[in-house]
């Protein structure tokens, strides 16, 4: 089922509040078609959380916890990975986060 533009948003911010019960979220970031303005009926809402948090956490323990949080909101919002914003910063370190800059829409962001 394709989400409209105001749900993504709003599922984005409740997902950013579950996540702030365990750690401290900078921002999540849509990707995939989704952020494409390309989605169909069986897309996956994509995102990506950039967390200080992360530090010192493998990426499998990262992925564990964005999984876990992700219960009860949505079955089709999936985590594709958590970073550090020192990560996010020099995308040259990962092999896909200098694609997830160039097509991600940031949909939420901490003050």
């Amino acid at each position: 089922m394709v989400k409209t533009q105001t749900d993504v948003p709003r599922l984005i911010n409740k997902y950013a509040d579950a996540l702030e019960k365990q750690i401290k979220v900078d921002k999540v970031i849509l990707i995939g078609p989704y952020a494409k303005g390309e989605p169909g009926e069986w897309s996956d809402i994509e995102v990506i959380v950039i967390s200080e948090d992360f530090a010192g956490m493998s990426h499998i323990k990262r992925l564990e916890l964005l999984t876990r949080k992700t219960v009860g909101l949505d079955n089709w919002l999936v985590p594709y990975g958590g970073y550090t914003p020192d990560e996010y910063e020099h995308p040259e370190k990962t092999l896909h986060l200098g694609w997830v800059k160039s097509i991600g829409k940031v949909l939420y962001e901490s003050n």
